[in-house]
This record gives C-alpha cells, structure tokens and sequence, in this order.
C-alpha cells in the first residue's frame, strides 16, 4: 500500500488534542499587577483565606506559588473594572479564569503572573507542568530556551501527547505513534504522523511526526505478544481514582516512587506492603501493551503483505508472517497456535527489520552521524529495539538539523538507550530520562 493509499484510510478526524487555546501571546516576565498583588494579600492566615479553604471540603488545600508566595484565586474578590469583564448578560465576571489551579491539591509554583495565566489558560507555550502519576511538578529549561531535547516517558502514565497538552507546546514533536511503512524511510526528510489520534495545532496542520520503522515496530509487537503468551500478563497494579488516592496519599505513613515506572505510590491497606497507585487513562483509554502490540501487526497487515510481494528480494521468505497475520486475524484467538506463528515469524521480522536499517543508513555513512550501539544484540528483543532505535536516532538528528521541533518523546528504555549516543553528537542533544525529570527538572507536587 503506498503512502498516499495510507493517507487516505487514515484520514484526520477531529484532532485528539484538548481543544485549542483561544489565542497565543508572547510568554514574558513583567511584575504582577494589580489583580495579583490583592490575591498575595489572601494568606492561610487572613480570615478571606481560611473560609476560602474550608469551602473545598478536602483534606489538602490548594498550593498554587509565585515565587515563595502562596496565592489565593485571584477572582475572589476581584471588583475592579481592570479586572473584570461583561459577560453577554450584562452581568461583571471576573477576567481571571484558570481552570481548576486554585480548587485541586496539587502544588503548582511559578516564576510569575504571566506565566501563571499562560498555563492556565492555555494561552502560551509555558515549560512547567504536573505529571500526577508521578507526583510532580517539573520545569524544563529546554522548552524556555527553545533547545530540543528527548524526553523519557511512561507510556501507560505520561506520554509524549500528554507532555504537549500540559505545557501547551506549540512547536513539532517526534513520538512513537505512527511508522514509515516498510522501505519507506529513506532518512531524507520526516513525515508527519497521519493517524487520527495524532496531534495537529489549532491551525490544522500536522504537530505529530513519525520515528519508527514498520518492520523492527512488528518485530518487537510480534516478541511482545509471544512473551504474555508464555509468561503470563503481569499482575496489574493496585490504583485508585485521583480523590481517593490523594486523600490516602495524605494520611500514609509509608509512601515513595517507582524505580522503573517513576510512579508514585504509597503502602497501606490489608495488605502493609501493598502499593498504591493513581489511576490513569480509565476504562476503554486504558493502556493495554497486549492489545496494543496486536493493533500494530493487525492495522498494517495490508500494508506489509503488499510489500513483501512487490519490494522485497527474492531471497527473502516471508511466509511465516503471512501466516502470523492470518492467526492475528481470528476470533478468538488459538493461544497454542498463535504462540507457534509468533515464534515462526520472527526470523522473518529481524531480516526486514536488517533490511529497512540497510536502506536508512546507506547514504548517512559520511555524516558521523549514525548511531553505533556500544552492545551487540544477541536475542530478538535486542534486535528488535537495536533497529528501533537507530531509526529513532536517525528522525530525532533530523528534527535537530531542521529545527521547529520542541522535542521527540520516546519510551524511557528508549531514552536511556539514545542518551550516549545522541551525547557524543557536537553538539550534542540533552536526553532526560524520567530519572532525569524527577530528580533534576522537578519537585514534588503534594
């Protein structure tokens, strides 16, 4: 199937974005004005202040800073016609209007005013936001400085989309969402995602674009799926919605952070040792690998069938992926036989993947820019990620050379696995992984 077939079944739909800002302004420093000055004057101690906390029925109270001063909402008591605006019934509202900031507990700190309002009401690019999976509030110097960097996530908890969303980025990002189709990737210029969970700016246009290779990406849903088969799907975790967690989070005596995930969790319950966690992405949004790792063989059957019959060379057998894709397609699935198609195929899988990589790379050996992996890959998993990753090396020194992009957003192994890599580059390019975020870019926001 070719690229521009692809566009066309998969057609934009509504972008999967929070709806756009009203309007972008530039975000500067200034001092605060009148509207703020009064909000300063609402401390824990002022009578205004303490009703004003009574009045949310929670345990926590809100902690929104400018610099090391804590903040009331600024609309409380705000009459001034500076302040104020007419409504279309004629009625005075207040112009301040930030969301939930000032009602939730989470901590939130800011250098100023306007960088308040702009993270607020969305109204510019800010390089602060809370991560609640993760109990933080970070602020990334790279996002201020327009520097592009790499950013280590957590799939399931706090990706790339959701990093966008929260800092209002506005400008390009490179994610794993979408692939080039098999041979496609040339590396001489970066796609956009064409998917219809991809994110597009409030002008329309593509904010989302590709850095994987189809092949290697099956390659590694094909091992993905095989592994849950033989293993078992791992014991889901304890989770709890956001005001249950919270005001548990409050009261526990033992709490902490996931070394793997960054998750934030604390122990309680029947069970002392029993780790809590937020709940994310509820219901059908949830994040299921297993699924996910079927959705990326199934949607791009077509796609990889037409290739191996027209593109590949002769002497490379694809039948055993064929025959994958027909066990992937039944309803239910044979567990025993899929298992065994799985297995088949994936010998099969690593020689495209060799192949894609050849063709990638074939005109980039005098460009010093190639990625070397300082370990060889001895199991499928390893070869898998091994090609995965020199495609992703290869799209995130692309988007660097050709600049508008803010940052590429890549699984945390993956991160760890590009950061020497993409650091001996002159110059090189920052990676934080979510170690990184936690420990140097952020602090905790409860």
């Amino acid at each position: 199937m070719d690229r521009v077939t692809r566009r066309q079944n998969h057609k934009r739909a509504a972008p999967a974005r929070p709806a756009p800002p009203l309007g972008r302004s530039v975000n500067h420093p200034g001092p605060l004005n009148a509207l703020a000055q009064k909000a300063q004057n609402f401390s824990e101690q002022s009578p205004t202040g303490q009703l004003a906390r009574k009045a949310q029925n929670t345990p926590l109270q809100a902690k929104v800073f400018i610099g090391k001063t804590e903040m009331d909402d600024p609309a409380k008591g705000a009459t001034s016609s500076s302040s104020s605006t007419k409504n279309n019934g004629g009625q005075t509202n207040t112009a301040y209007d930030p969301a939930n900031i000032f009602t939730d507990p989470w901590r939130r700190e800011f250098t100023d005013k306007a960088e308040m309002d702009a993270y607020a009401k969305k109204t510019a690019q800010v390089s602060v936001g809370l991560i609640k999976p993760m109990a933080i509030w970070y602020r990334i110097a790279h996002l201020a400085n327009g520097q592009f960097f790499v950013l280590g996530e957590n799939h399931g908890a706090f990706g790339y989309r959701d990093f966008v969303a929260e800092s209002n980025v506005t400008g390009k990002v490179l994610g794993e969402g979408g692939n080039y189709g098999p041979l496609e990737n040339d590396g001489t210029k970066i796609l956009p995602n064409e998917d219809v969970k991809a994110l597009t700016g409030p002008d329309g246009k593509a904010q989302e674009f590709m850095m994987e290779n189809l092949a290697p990406k099956a390659y590694f849903a094909a091992i993905t799926l095989y592994n849950l088969l033989t293993k078992g799907t791992p014991t889901p975790k304890t989770k709890l919605k956001e005001s249950d967690w919270i005001t548990e989070h409050s009261k526990a005596q033992n709490k902490g952070t996931a070394k793997q995930s960054g998750l934030a969790y604390f122990k309680g319950g029947p069970n002392a040792d029993t780790r809590h966690y937020l709940e994310t992405n509820p219901g059908a949004g949830a994040y299921n690998i297993s699924e996910v790792a079927r959705k990326v063989l199934l949607d791009n059957a077509q796609e990889m069938q037409a290739a191996f019959d027209q593109k590949m060379p002769s002497k490379v057998e694809f039948d055993q992926t064929r025959a994958l894709i027909q066990e992937l397609g039944k309803n239910p699935l044979q567990k025993d036989q899929l298992k065994k198609s799985l297995k088949k195929a994936m010998p099969e899988l690593r020689k495209i993947s060799k192949l894609e990589d050849k063709k990638l790379h074939q005109n980039l050996g005098q460009t010093g820019k190639v990625a070397h992996r300082t370990v060889t890959p001895k199991v499928h998993s390893q070869n898998a990620n091994y090609y995965r990753e020199r495609a992703m090396f290869q799209a995130i020194i692309s988007a660097n050379d050709q600049g508008g992009f803010a940052f590429a957003g890549v699984g945390d192994n993956h991160a760890k696995a590009l950061k020497a890599d993409l650091g001996m580059l002159t110059p090189p390019i920052p990676v934080i992984t979510l170690e990184d975020l936690r420990n140097t870019h952020a602090k905790p926001a409860l």
